[in-house]
């Protein structure tokens, strides 16, 4: 009831974090056990709130992947009417972003929020883009369980970012025209 809690970890160097419904997760805190007492706190959350529309007709944008800022690890997706709730925020700024295998878009202007703050409702006009999908393997030809693939056109300051999934398959998702190198 007081917050207080207690964990066996080896000695050494330790980082511990907390994460609650309703809160931003704790940035952590770092400390040698045993020995250190733990002090972790947790801020009210802040969400964006908002739809995603095709550029041109207006229409929802399924299953599109959201993130607040490129720099946040917070992310969603879009729901059969093209929205998202983006939750378990830091006050702050954010710039929306949403990726589709067939869109790409970003909030026309910055969202700011302040503390427990519930943003108005962000529409992201996404426009038409594609994606590349294939198999990320390592020397031998078996394929890469746990990799990341990265596209980027330097000559347009343009770059896509895919995780592999099951059986070495990636793909890069909301790409704009361009030539890109791949690493």
């Amino acid at each position: 009831p007081e917050g207080e809690f207690s964990l066996w970890v080896r000695p050494g160097r330790t980082r511990t974090w907390a994460q609650a419904d309703g809160y931003a997760p704790s940035p952590g805190e770092e400390g040698a056990a045993p020995g250190h007492r733990f002090e972790l706190f947790l801020t009210p959350e802040s969400v964006i709130v908002g739809k995603v529309v095709r550029a041109g007709d207006g229409s929802p944008v399924a299953g599109a992947e959201l993130r607040a800022d490129a720099a946040s690890a917070a992310m969603t997706f879009t729901d059969a009417a093209g929205r998202f709730r983006l939750d378990g925020l830091l006050p702050g700024v954010y710039k929306p972003r949403a990726e589709a295998d067939d869109a790409l878009g970003m909030a026309d202007a910055a969202v700011v929020l302040g503390l427990g703050e519930t943003s108005d409702e962000v529409v992201i006009t996404a426009h038409p883009a594609v994606h590349v999908e294939g198999t990320l393997v390592i020397a031998g030809g078996d394929s890469c369980a746990d990799g990341w693939v990265t596209l980027q056109d330097s000559e347009r300051g343009r770059s896509g970012r895919g995780q592999t999934e099951g059986d070495g398959l990636v793909r890069v998702r909301g790409l704009l025209a361009g030539t890109y190198a791949v690493s």
